[in-house]
């Protein structure tokens, strides 16, 4: 009897594999170089971005059950999320660990109490405000770049705004040479800000200019993150 036909692949619904519960080997457990989460801030004032490690943290997790051929157990899912966990961060999990396992006892609610807690959005206007601060003379303009993107997607500013902060916060030589290169009109604002910070490279390394901003102070890039309460929910995470 000739074997049922294999339905074909539909992307509504991926292939999974079926995995077996399994226990996990202790080196199943060590992810070298994965970072941990701490709670630091990456930048002063923005609050620590927990809902992206939390993504990589469930990427790597799913990587590690499938090289070990099989479906960890909760209990081991949970021990995998609080061995990435270090500081601050562990210090809070450690104490409300046993109230949310009460609540459910699943890693996914664990992650997403965690976000509760770690979930600060910054304002628009005070993201505004940072952004529009000069570049600091001790950064880059790779490193001031990479800081008024991470603002916008932290805050929720557009993408022209990216470009105008890139603008403004040059000096005033760099800033005129930009302003020969710089098209309001371009739909795509975010690759022409990148545009223009590799042309104020070249610009200031052929010129001899100083890779500072327009100067003044230390950029005000203070805060705490705006920490509180005990944990609630966030967006949610789906393992």
């Amino acid at each position: 009897m000739p074997p049922a036909p294999v339905p074909p692949y539909s992307p509504q619904q991926p292939w999974q594999p079926q995995l077996q519960p399994t226990t996990p080997k202790p080196r199943d457990l060590d992810w070298s170089g994965f970072p941990k989460f701490s709670g630091k801030e990456i930048y002063p004032g923005i609050g620590p971005d927990f809902m992206s490690w939390g993504q990589k943290f469930l990427t790597r997790l799913r990587a590690a059950q499938a090289m070990s051929r099989g479906n960890w157990t909760k209990d081991f899912r949970i021990m995998a999320f609080s061995g990435k966990l270090e500081g601050p961060a562990l210090a809070f999990y450690d104490k409300m660990q046993s109230m949310w396992m009460a609540e459910s006892g699943t890693g996914t609610h664990m992650l997403d109490r965690m976000l509760g807690f770690y979930s600060t959005k910054t304002p628009v206007t005070k993201a505004m405000e940072l952004m529009s601060e000069p570049k600091p003379a001790d950064k880059t303009w790779t490193e001031h770049f990479q800081y008024l993107v991470y603002v916008a997607e932290k805050s929720g500013c557009p993408e022209p705004f990216v470009l105008q902060c890139v603008c403004d916060s040059a000096t005033s030589d760099t800033k005129k040479a930009m302003l020969t290169k710089l098209d309001k009109d371009r739909p795509d604002a975010m690759r022409h800000a990148w545009e223009l910070v590799a042309f104020a490279i070249e610009y200031e390394s052929s010129t001899g200019r100083g890779a500072g901003g327009r100067g003044g102070g230390s950029g005000g890039r203070g805060g705490n993150g705006g920490r509180g309460g005990q944990g609630g929910r966030g967006q949610g995470f789906v393992a």
